[in-house]
């Protein structure tokens, strides 16, 4: 863990300058580590899964149905309400860079946590807080292996009835 690392700074500014005008833009970001890459010696996202285009009124800007068939239908407008709830949080830069903890913290690289604290700081004046970061990986390890349980239960519902459709996401998640 180095506060220096040219991909950890490059995150931490990429996330800042991108979302300077996500209020008028709508474009959010999750900005976790697992999202990101180097090419020809600068930070890319590549990230399909996210719905974070959001219109003036903070609504998601298109119907994310490709995402909602991975669940059970009757928890459908469920998952929905709270996706366009959670949404708009990735438009204001720390909580994209608490969540940025998280995923470090998921992937077993709490290391990197307070590297990463230091350039927010010290870079942008931005505040962010492992602490926060650690309580809310501890509510995500409680809920996305719920979810990972309703969508291997959607998967065998489909198998059984023959029903077909494109997965868009994984099989396993980092939780289990």
């Amino acid at each position: 863990p180095d506060s220096e690392h040219p991909l950890a700074v490059a995150v931490v500014d990429t996330v800042v300058a991108a979302l300077s005008g996500a209020a008028e833009s709508g474009l959010g970001l999750d900005a976790q580590f697992a999202n990101w890459y180097r090419h020809d010696g600068a930070p890319w996202q590549l990230d399909f899964s996210t719905p974070l285009l959001l219109d003036p009124a903070g609504r998601i800007r298109f119907e994310p149905w490709g995402f909602l068939q991975e669940y059970p239908l009757p928890l459908r407008p469920i998952v929905y309400r709270e996706l366009t709830a959670l949404a708009p949080r990735y438009l204001d830069t720390g909580y994209v860079l608490t969540d940025v903890l998280v995923g470090l913290i998921r992937q077993g690289l709490g290391a990197w946590c307070d590297p990463v604290v230091r350039i927010a700081r010290g870079r942008h004046g931005i505040e962010i807080s492992p602490a926060e970061a650690a309580e809310h990986y501890r509510e995500e390890a409680q809920l996305f292996p719920r979810l990972l349980r309703l969508k291997r239960l959607q998967r065998a519902w489909i198998q059984r009835t023959g029903r077909r459709y494109d997965s868009l996401l994984p099989a396993a998640s980092t939780f289990g």
